[in-house]
């Protein structure tokens, strides 16, 4: 119990640590992104562009666009600042930090930690037997299809072969059924001469 106690304490002591580091590079990263901006803001006040003077084609164009890039950097600029301020006041406390306090209910005796994690095992080795089963299900049905699927191209060949004769057959009575009235006619007249 004291042991799970003390891997707790070393998990929180560490998961603070990372929690603070990124806290750092966070701030350092919003600060750059700040001092960026800043620049820029700085920049596009001093350029040319931002002048009295400006070309005749397109002045109240450039002053426009000019004005809308200057206040979304202001505001960015507005934005990082405050969730710079509000990073340094939180301290350690990170909205994204989980919380990795165990409850004394979750802990319980070494016993029932042993029982769980034994249940959990026997969950854990029925679970890849399923697996194992329905991945030798699904070859099975595959194999089966497959099978299938020749056995219905063979079925196809065939019924194309016996249609084709089934045609020829029917051209050969229908040629024969039409020189039999003729045969005969002529037989007859033959017969009657």
């Amino acid at each position: 119990m004291q042991d799970m106690n003390e891997l707790y304490d070393s998990l929180h002591t560490d998961q603070r640590t990372r929690d603070h580091r990124h806290t750092q590079r966070r701030t350092m990263s919003q600060q750059r992104d700040i001092d960026r901006l800043e620049r820029e803001v700085r920049r596009l006040s001093m350029s040319p562009n931002s002048s009295p003077i400006h070309s005749p084609a397109t002045p109240a164009v450039e002053d426009t666009s000019t004005i809308r890039l200057l206040r979304h950097l202001q505001g960015r600029v507005k934005q990082l600042r405050s969730e710079n301020a509000s990073l340094k006041l939180g301290g350690n406390q990170s909205v994204s930090t989980p919380d990795l306090t165990m409850s004394t209910s979750y802990m319980g005796t070494p016993r029932s930690q042993e029982g769980q994690f034994h249940m959990l095992e026997s969950r854990v080795e029925q679970a890849e037997r399923q697996a194992q089963l329905s991945e030798e299900r699904a070859q099975r049905n595959q194999k089966l299809l497959t099978d299938k699927m020749a056995e219905l191209n063979k079925l196809q060949g065939t019924l194309s072969h016996q249609t084709k004769e089934l045609m020829q057959m029917e051209r050969a009575y229908s040629q024969l059924s039409t020189r039999s009235p003729k045969s005969s006619l002529s037989r007859i007249s033959n017969s009657t001469r």
